[in-house]
């Protein structure tokens, strides 16, 4: 890959090339999108309200006033002051939930975080391809605007006729709509940069692709990408969330209990002291265990489908960037062996060549560094993809 972006380059010599780095766009990019600060501020409320909760019951006060029949007997004034509370493990189990649905917020946030910066690198690199085609497309129609001249001062001495004039003028119609073309599409993806980055103006001037290896052992890889995938973390967590709700059902069953202050006043005598009170859970948890047995078992199934459909699609894209690499360098051999548009412009200039012939030389020389172009651009587009988890 290391000799397959040196031929390029080379290639690409003729062209002025500004370098920046895309780390720092990528880095502009979350700091600034208002996407990722939407994506923050959800995982905090889902933070947040993922501590509710976890206290006891607010507690009870209950006063009564009852009037004594007849008069003699006096009226009676009745206190109460009640707390209630759970089984101590049921507050144990309710606190590792919240801190796993916590967690997953977290994990959520960061899934989105990287499905962000993925889509921002793409940008960078179609705009990298399309500065690049610039350069080319920018050279082409130089030389096409050079033939054009020259065809058009043969004319006026008598030296060419009108159909090699016609022809000439062609090839500079043809470069100047493709350049335009270029431009309409470059400015459309440095617009959506604008939009990725919050608004906040950013460019991105680069004319070749950064060096970017595909990963030689796709099992260690694997294991390092599915550690780094939010995503499988967060179906792991929600397993484990599922395992610590069963624990709670189970742990619902048991006795909740309640003591408090209570008072009673009649007729100038007053009684109070301490009550205590116990709930047997009989109907009110009834098919709670079930279903959170229910959806252990499905969370547990998700997890493994999760992780099987995770590792073919990163086989599959890792597949064909094997691919991709190869038709790159095999575009950049192809490359290396054609004339450059310098040497073709000589050739026709000085009489070696037809017009015709300058135009299908020409043609190949563009084809084969758009076509190369092509391949490196979507062979990084891919690379964007088997590297989201490791950023």
């Amino acid at each position: 890959m290391r000799k397959t972006l040196i031929i390029i380059a080379a290639v690409m010599a003729a062209f002025p090339l500004r370098a920046q780095n895309l780390e720092s766009v990528l880095s502009s990019v979350e700091r600034n999108n208002t996407t990722l600060k939407v994506l923050r501020a959800e995982a905090d409320a889902a933070k947040a309200e993922a501590r509710t909760g976890l206290t006891p019951a607010d507690p009870e006060l209950e006063l009564g006033y009852l009037w004594g029949t007849p008069k003699e007997e006096g009226n009676r004034i009745d206190l109460g002051l009640t707390q209630s509370f759970d089984f101590p493990t049921v507050y144990r189990f309710r606190k590792l939930i919240a801190d796993g649905e916590a967690t997953i917020a977290d994990l959520e946030y960061e899934a989105g975080r990287k499905e962000l910066l993925e889509e921002a690198e793409k940008i960078c690199i179609t705009i990298v391809y399309h500065n690049a085609l610039k350069a080319i497309l920018s050279r082409r129609m130089e030389s096409a605007g050079i033939i054009a001249d020259a065809w058009q001062k043969k004319f006026d001495r008598g030296d060419c006729n009108a159909l090699d004039l016609n022809k000439a003028v062609l090839n500079l119609v043809d470069a100047r709509k493709d350049y335009e073309i270029n431009e309409i599409d470059l400015k459309a993806a440095c617009e959506e940069l604008v939009r990725m980055n919050g608004g906040v103006e950013i460019s991105l001037e680069d004319e070749v692709f950064s060096e970017s290896l595909l990963p030689e052992d796709f099992e260690s890889w694997y294991s390092r990408a599915a550690e780094g995938n939010p995503e499988l973390q967060a179906v792991a967590q929600s397993v484990s969330n599922a395992g610590n709700q069963l624990k709670l059902a189970k742990a619902e069953w048991l006795p909740k209990f309640s003591v408090g202050y209570v008072s009673e006043r009649i007729a100038g005598t007053t009684l109070q002291g301490i009550g205590a009170g116990i709930s047997i859970p009989l109907w009110e948890g009834k098919g709670k265990v079930k279903a959170a047995k229910a959806k252990s078992q499905a969370l547990n199934a998700k997890m493994e489908d999760s992780a099987l459909q995770f590792r073919n699609s990163l086989r599959n894209k890792y597949n064909q960037a094997l691919g991709l690499q190869k038709l790159v360098c095999d575009y950049s051999a192809e490359v290396s062996r054609i004339s450059s548009l310098d040497i073709l412009d000589k050739a026709l200039l000085g009489g070696e060549m037809t017009l015709i012939e300058y135009r299908m030389e020409q043609s190949l020389w563009y084809d084969a560094l758009s076509n190369a172009l092509e391949s490196e651009r979507d062979y990084h587009l891919l690379l964007a993809e088997l590297h989201r988890f490791s950023r």
